[in-house]
C-alpha cells in the first residue's frame, strides 16, 4: 500500500516539512517532504500489503534539524 501526503505551507528560509508516522506498536518514521516552491510540500512511503493496524501520523517543521513547530 502506497500513502501520499500533500500539504500546502509556507515555510520560512531554512525550514522543511517532514510526516512523523506511526504503525501499531513499531516505532515511529521519518518522512521528509519535499517542495519545489516552499509551499506545496509532498511525500510518499510504502506500506506491507494487508497491513491492519492503526496508522497515525503529524506534521512538523524542522530546521537545523530540531522540531519547531508541530501540527
Amino acid at each position: 500500500m502506497q500513502l501520499q501526503f500533500k500539504i500546502e505551507y509556507y515555510t520560512q528560509w531554512g525550514e522543511s516539512v517532514w510526516i512523523s508516522l506511526s504503525q501499531g506498536n513499531k516505532p515511529a518514521v521519518r518522512i521528509p517532504l519535499s517542495t519545489l516552491d516552499g509551499k506545496d510540500w509532498t511525500g510518499t512511503v510504502d506500506l506491507p500489503d494487508g497491513s491492519e493496524e492503526l496508522i497515525t501520523y503529524r506534521y512538523y517543521i524542522e530546521r537545523d534539524g530540531h522540531e519547531t513547530r508541530i501540527e
